[in-house]
């Protein structure tokens, strides 16, 4: 078991510090939009400037630069206030909800949430609603209060059916699943994983598709269904390669280690 674990940190960090920083620093639209960016640096901000500002958060989050990422959106925040454009602050607020919960600060990814859903329902469709309310209960999960946050996923996934999302009702599902994971019900999660994955398959999500596939693997591997367990992992790795996912190829290696 202990080398085990150690093969899988190996991988784990072999594809951290190969595959991340590439992703990170060679981001060719961060680049493009600081430079935009320096246009304004003799100007008073205006809407264009705040597209930009608010585009430049969205991608230093997705790089995983999270304390940037909230320098962005704080300062579109203040234009956004300071001109009553209400979509674009509560884009903002979304913005900086979920990087705080990526920085596990969570009582302040909570206030914003919250926020979000009780001050600007009029700018929100039902799409943005259900995935806050997703995010939300993906923090109780993390907090370890499970019923919460299967009680909030649940919100969540009737508001996608009522909006049709397929995709939110595919990734709300997985969730639940998730939930039902860490409260060792390994038949449920199991049927919720594989209605995730066939909806994922639908919509073609392959981020799902690979999350379901591990997941499913894990579930097998603490039924003590190790050759299933095995199977669907070498399933997922090949998943994560064809999207060209860094973090699933590692997961994925660690699994097989």
């Amino acid at each position: 078991q202990q080398i085990r674990f150690l093969m899988r940190s190996f991988w784990f960090f072999c594809f951290l510090i190969f595959s991340i920083p590439q992703h990170i620093w060679a981001n060719e639209t961060v680049d493009s939009l600081l430079a935009v960016l320096r246009q304004w640096e003799d100007q008073a901000p205006d809407a264009e400037w705040a597209k930009a500002k608010l585009s430049l958060g969205r991608e230093w989050h997705n790089a995983g630069q999270f304390a940037k990422a909230q320098t962005a959106f704080e300062s579109t925040l203040d234009y956004a206030k300071a001109t009553q454009d209400y979509r674009m602050m509560s884009d903002c607020i979304l913005g900086l909800a979920k990087s705080h919960q990526r920085l596990n600060n969570f009582s302040k990814a909570l206030d914003h949430y919250y926020d979000n859903l009780d001050n600007y329902q009029q700018v929100i469709n039902k799409k943005q609603q259900g995935l806050a309310y997703s995010q939300v209960s993906d923090i109780y999960q993390n907090l370890g209060d499970n019923q919460k946050a299967f009680d909030i996923q649940m919100q969540a996934l009737q508001i996608f059916e009522e909006a049709a999302d397929t995709n939110g009702i595919a990734s709300s599902t997985y969730s639940l699943a998730t939930i039902f994971f860490y409260q060792s019900r390994f038949d449920a999660a199991l049927v919720h994983y594989e209605i995730a994955y066939d909806l994922g398959k639908v919509v073609n999500n392959g981020r799902l598709i690979y999350s379901c596939l591990a997941a499913i693997g894990s579930v097998y591997e603490r039924k003590g269904e190790v050759k299933k367990g095995l199977n669907y992992n070498k399933e997922a790795l090949a998943m994560a390669k064809e999207i060209d996912y860094p973090f699933g190829i590692a997961y994925a290696y660690g699994n097989l280690g």
